[in-house]
């Protein structure tokens, strides 16, 4: 398997950069869609919100064993099998007449979608030591923080021009650049693998859990979380319902 070296360490690290806002996108990307979306499967705003709810759901529990599987069987095939799966997923997506289907896709996705973004955070720590390491897993933090925001204003014009289905093409071709990107320029991080041992990872949670400021930081962390969430759920409907706005409108309400 081709490993990381001093010829292709750079290109590998933009391309991690590149990928690392997924998950942003993925969530927020289609928000200015919702109403449109459910529109045409014949569902309320609550139909279409499950398909938010379900994609969160499946990336938040798939990052609990995310990890120790990248540790086991190394980053770069697992990755490969994520961009795949992710794309294939995306293509259903808009191909499908079920919404069910796009329950079913969505939750194959997030779970994709941490195998990926977690792969490519421990590039990270896996390739680079010291000031550089910090240097880079600063960055990395607000590469990412900037999906969320640029998402819904890209998504509330492509909304407006091409449909829902312009959201979900987006990210299909994205991905597809990005596993070909990967087949060509990538390589693996991982210098040793971890054996696979549910009863130490587990013991690891315990010990985690168990721990009073890391709990009550996650738990900040998800009341903060919920509240954007709440918003990317709720503000397509009240601004293109209620208001009979543009979904332009919505994407600059997420861009504020």
């Amino acid at each position: 398997m081709r490993q990381i070296n001093n010829r292709n360490i750079e290109i590998c690290t933009v391309l991690s950069f590149i990928l690392i806002p997924l998950s942003g996108l993925a969530t927020d990307v289609y928000m200015p869609s919702m109403p449109d979306m459910a529109k045409s499967f014949g569902t309320d705003a609550s139909g279409i919100q499950k398909t938010l709810i379900l994609f969160l759901t499946s990336y938040g529990v798939a990052q609990f064993f995310a990890g120790a599987v990248l540790d086991s069987f190394g980053r770069y095939r697992t990755g490969l099998w994520a961009l795949a799966i992710f794309t294939a997923t995306n293509f259903i997506i808009v191909t499908t007449s079920h919404l069910e289907i796009i329950y079913a896709m969505r939750i194959i996705q997030g779970i994709a979608t941490a195998f990926i973004v977690v792969g490519k955070r421990a590039f990270f720590v896996d390739v680079y030591e010291g000031e550089k390491q910090k240097h880079y897993t600063g960055l990395l933090t607000i590469v990412w923080a900037t999906a969320p925001i640029i998402a819904p204003f890209v998504g509330g014009f492509l909304q407006k021009k091409y449909g829902w289905a312009s959201n979900f093409e987006l990210l299909g071709i994205y991905s597809f650049i990005m596993l070909v990107s990967e087949l060509i320029f990538g390589g693996e991080s991982l210098q040793q693998k971890k054996p696979f041992k549910i009863k130490e990872i587990a013991n690891v949670y315990k010990k985690l859990l168990s721990d009073f400021q890391f709990s009550a930081g996650l738990f900040v962390l998800g009341i903060s979380n919920s509240i954007v969430i709440v918003f990317s759920m709720a503000v397509p409907f009240i601004v293109e319902h209620r208001y009979h706005m543009s979904p332009v409108v919505t994407g600059y309400s997420g861009l504020i």
